[in-house]
């Protein structure tokens, strides 16, 4: 072979590398426009997720308020609950001390009236008789009201009757 052939060789393989170069160039172009859309693509995306983080952390914020504020109801409701129990156990005195007054009132002062009421019948005798024997027979019988009222007060706490 000659060196002209030898040159021509040389060329021809030169400008099979030339070719195959430029393709390499060529791919290296649009592997970097297409790197830089991913760059791109990969900033739009922190910029979302920067703001998604944004929103977590507000919504956090948010659901402290709403635990503070659940944290206040319960307390709220613990007091109205003890308010509660405390007025029932109130109420429920009240309701025996009225048990008691309809007891007394039944037992003993509807009869008092009524034996006032019958002493008072009487009055068509003589004043000075009627007061003496009325009077005392009054008084018996307001005592006796008296005592027996008291007898079952006392048999219904100790629970007789």
């Amino acid at each position: 072979m000659t060196d002209s052939q030898k040159l021509d060789l040389i060329l021809g393989k030169i400008n099979v590398m030339d070719d195959r170069l430029c393709r390499v160039e060529e791919t290296m172009k649009t592997m970097d426009a297409r790197l830089y859309k991913v760059e791109e693509a990969v900033e739009t995306m922190d910029a979302r997720l920067y703001k998604v983080e944004e929103a977590v952390e507000t919504m956090g914020a948010r659901l402290c308020k709403v635990e503070e504020t659940i944290e206040t109801m319960d307390c709220r409701l613990c007091n109205v609950e003890e308010t509660t129990k405390v007025l029932t156990q109130r109420m429920d005195k009240v309701e025996v001390k009225i048990d008691k007054l309809e007891i007394i009132l039944e037992n003993e002062t509807n009869r008092n009236i009524q034996i006032i009421a019958e002493s008072h019948l009487n009055l068509d005798r003589k004043l000075d008789e009627a007061l003496k024997s009325s009077q005392l027979n009054t008084l018996y019988h307001l005592r006796v009201n008296r005592l027996d009222g008291e007898l079952k007060n006392l048999q219904k706490v100790a629970g007789l009757v």
